[in-house]
Formats: C-alpha cells, structure tokens, sequence
C-alpha cells in the first residue's frame, strides 16, 4: 500500500489536525501532567506512555 505525501507544499503552514493547550491531569495527592500542550498534525503518529496505575498499599 502506497502513503501519500502529505507534506505541504514548500513554505506553506497547515493548521494542526488535533491541538491541545493548557491541559492538566490531578489524582489524589498526584499532578499526573501540568500545562500540556500537543499538536499532531496530518501524517503524524504520537503516544503519551506511563503508569497505569500506582501501588496502593494498606
């Protein structure tokens, strides 16, 4: 299967096709992110890797 290049032409700025700004993610006792920002643009592949879960001790 053939990819289509989706690089725009030479000098020419395409909007992200996802942005995200600002953002903060809080579990008790825990900031898991804090002002995060991300654009993916077309084409591209991103992934946001980490615990799953902490240990909870009683």
């Amino acid at each position: 299967m053939a990819v289509a290049d989706t690089a725009p032409p030479h000098g020419e700025r395409v909007p992200p096709a996802v942005e995200l700004a600002g953002i903060t993610k809080r579990f008790p006792g825990v900031v898991a992110n804090s002002d995060i920002s991300l654009q993916v643009r077309r084409g591209e592949v991103h992934a946001l890797c980490g615990e799953n879960a902490r240990a909870n001790p009683r």
